[in-house]
């Protein structure tokens, strides 16, 4: 009798992370031979429908790859092509009644990867005591996502007097445009994610900087640049939230066609929290962002920018 036929009726009414594990011990594959990924994407397809022989038949491809009863030998097969864009009220009703499928289903559409035994462990036991909720968890995994690289796209379609109450400053992405609660488009360069740090959209340009309990160490010269864009026609709001010394200052301006088009432009001085309207017209192109900090003392030399984004007003 072979490994894998020690598999019996029983084993295929186990969870689809157990089974897999189930198949693979019975295949004699340690986990060199079949890596926690592995598990994760076969995992995953039985959740999405494949069928569990099919899950088998790769086990058994992976013990000898020249069994004739094979049908489709490569794992590959079964992993999901990450799209890198997610409509975030579909994702938070996800299996409702259950909170680890959630974060393993989450981690897979935010971060391309499944979350490992303790990220697991501590987000399950934190949804079901209610010390989180899902949509909290998103943003954990957007911040996760830019740290690891990821570039992922979140559409949010909630309406406005949602029960949570998050409002505007609750829809962001890792790395570009989304549609805020009132659809209407949205642009994030740079944000503070209390706890994770900031986060910073890609194609931006920053000096070297150093985190400190202030903010960033910054020196004088260009701050910020980019990215860049090209923008659809009409009236845009740059949105403004900066922490600096009181005695310090600070340019924001925004420009087309690499700087020749002055769209926006504002000197201030110390803390602060404002909105800059502007009109991108046909023949404005590759639009920035560029921060400029002046020659000051080295005790003037830091800022926390907590939001810097782009809302599509009119």
């Amino acid at each position: 009798m072979s490994a894998s036929d020690d598999v019996v009726g029983d084993d295929f009414l186990l969870p689809p992370e157990a089974f897999v594990r189930r198949c693979a011990a019975c295949c004699g594959l340690d986990d060199v031979a079949l890596s926690n990924l592995d598990v994760a994407h076969l995992a995953d397809a039985i959740r999405r429908g494949r069928p569990r022989l099919e899950i088998l038949d790769v086990m058994r491809a992976r013990r000898d790859p020249t069994d004739p009863r094979l049908r489709r030998p490569n794992i590959a097969a079964f992993s999901r092509e990450f799209a890198g864009n997610v409509i975030l009220d579909v994702l938070l009703r996800y299996a409702p009644a259950d909170e680890a499928a959630f974060v393993r289903f989450a981690f897979g559409q935010i971060v391309n990867r499944p979350p490992t035994s303790r990220e697991l462990l501590s987000l399950d036991f934190d949804l079901r005591c209610g010390r989180l909720d899902r949509r909290a968890v998103v943003d954990w995994l957007l911040a996760r996502a830019q740290i690891e690289g990821v570039h992922v796209v979140v559409s949010d379609h909630t309406a406005p007097d949602r029960v949570d109450g998050g409002g505007d400053d609750r829809t962001w992405i890792a790395n570009g445009q989304t549609l805020d609660a009132q659809g209407r488009d949205r642009i994030v360069f740079v944000k503070q994610h209390p706890g994770h740090g900031w986060l910073l959209s890609p194609g931006f340009w920053r000096q070297p900087v150093e985190t400190t309990d202030d903010g960033w160490a910054i020196r004088p010269g260009w701050l910020l640049l980019g990215p860049k864009l090209n923008l659809a026609g009409g009236e845009w709001r740059l949105e403004v939230d900066v922490l600096q010394h009181d005695d310090a200052t600070i340019l924001i301006d925004v420009v087309a066609n690499a700087g020749i088009d002055v769209l926006a432009k504002v000197l201030f001085d110390g803390p602060t929290h404002c909105a800059l309207r502007f009109e991108i017209a046909k023949w404005h192109h590759f639009v920035e962002v560029r921060l400029l900090k002046p020659e000051e003392p080295t005790e003037k030399c830091w800022v926390r920018i907590r939001n810097l984004s782009l809302v599509r007003v009119g």
